[in-house]
């Protein structure tokens, strides 16, 4: 539902932008207008073209040797079905950041395709989405540096991080004690991930009483075209804040934290509602670089409560509830097993 609404949202009401502005840019106009952001990036020299291109020739090539040569086994057709799918929503979802601050990300509908394409692979289902951001006001040639040096460290990190879980399976038997600081989260979305899109697949996980989710696809564009037709017969700037691919977001974070939705709520109601309409001034200058300072403290927090985890009693309250005991499917002694795709080694808990 939310993939097919980005589409639509974007089509009904930035449409003629989008096609004014790709003309513009296949006559090499680059960045035209009086818009402010337009005018802000004009102090900057441009990054050739060419390092884009090139960049993406480099780390597809990668992405397709890590397909072919790793358990992965990811077809290099796949790797560019992948690149494809990209650079065809990078506009609308790009459209969603910008206006909203909030990501819609494909990892969903991509797994979702590719398990329709190449079910019972579960290996190929547990790829991260590419996850973009909006451009700040900072150099181009230092922004891109900057993704790059990040984007590089962050994934060695990760991968050593993840693989030194993986190999110390003790960790695995907290999972079902309810005093663990450790729940693993993420685990278990991608657990459950490879075994609903790669393992069962699609085609048959969403048969019987489920097939009625397929609807969704179309549900989405036509829920879009209430504010669209609403604003045409009386017209209202209050239209425009249906955003219809942002609604139906938190439709999908079933069971993610409490604490997580409460305190978003909060944190934006303040500052990008009551903060914007009676103190605009301080909204102008300091609202985003809370932003930035609102990302790094979360950064050390997320450092800081790991190291103190195991020493400190988090309060248990409706906003912080007890982490639910995972679901063993197909479990058997030594193994934790979903489909023939997919059969990890395991202790016993």
């Amino acid at each position: 539902m939310n993939i097919a609404a980005v589409i639509a949202h974007c089509f009904l009401w930035h449409g003629s932008t989008i096609v004014k502005e790709t003309k513009a840019m296949l006559r090499g106009a680059g960045r035209g207008g009086d818009d402010i952001h337009n005018q802000l990036m004009r102090a900057y020299p441009e990054v050739s073209e060419y390092v884009y291109l090139g960049l993406l020739m480099v780390f597809t090539v990668i992405m397709c040797l890590v397909g072919t040569f790793t358990p992965f086994t990811l077809p290099i057709w796949a790797v560019l079905l992948a690149v494809a799918i990209a650079a065809v929503f990078m506009l609308p979802t790009g459209i969603i950041i910008a206006i909203t601050g909030q990501g819609i990300y494909l990892n969903v509908f991509t797994e979702f395709i590719i398990g329709l394409i190449i079910p019972g692979q579960t290996g190929t289902e547990v790829h991260r989405p590419c996850q973009m951001r909006p451009l700040s006001y900072a150099e181009t040639k230092l922004m891109l540096i900057t993704q790059l040096y990040g984007t590089t460290v962050g994934a060695i990190i990760s991968t050593v991080v993840c693989y030194n879980i993986i190999v110390d399976e003790d960790w695995l038997k907290d999972l079902n004690n309810e005093d663990s600081a450790w729940n693993g989260i993420n685990f278990r979305i991608f657990t459950n991930a490879g075994a609903i899109w790669g393992a069962i697949g699609p085609a048959r996980f969403f048969s019987g009483h489920y097939t009625k989710l397929f609807y969704s696809f179309l549900i989405g564009p036509l829920l879009c075209l209430i504010p669209y037709f609403g604003n045409k017969m009386r017209p209202s700037r209050l239209w425009k804040y249906c955003n219809i691919p942002l609604l139906t977001m938190p439709l999908g974070g079933a069971g993610m934290p409490q604490n997580m939705i409460v305190m978003s709520f909060v944190t934006a109601f303040v500052f990008q509602y009551w903060l914007f309409r009676h103190r605009y001034d301080w909204y102008s200058k300091y609202n985003y670089v809370l932003a930035a300072a609102l990302d790094t403290g979360t950064a050390i927090a997320v450092l800081v409560t790991s190291q103190l985890a195991g020493y400190i009693v988090p309060p248990i309250w409706s906003g912080n509830p007890l982490a639910v005991t995972p679901d063993y499917y197909c479990y058997t002694p030594g193994r934790m097993c979903a489909g023939k795709a997919y059969c990890s080694k395991f202790n016993d808990p």
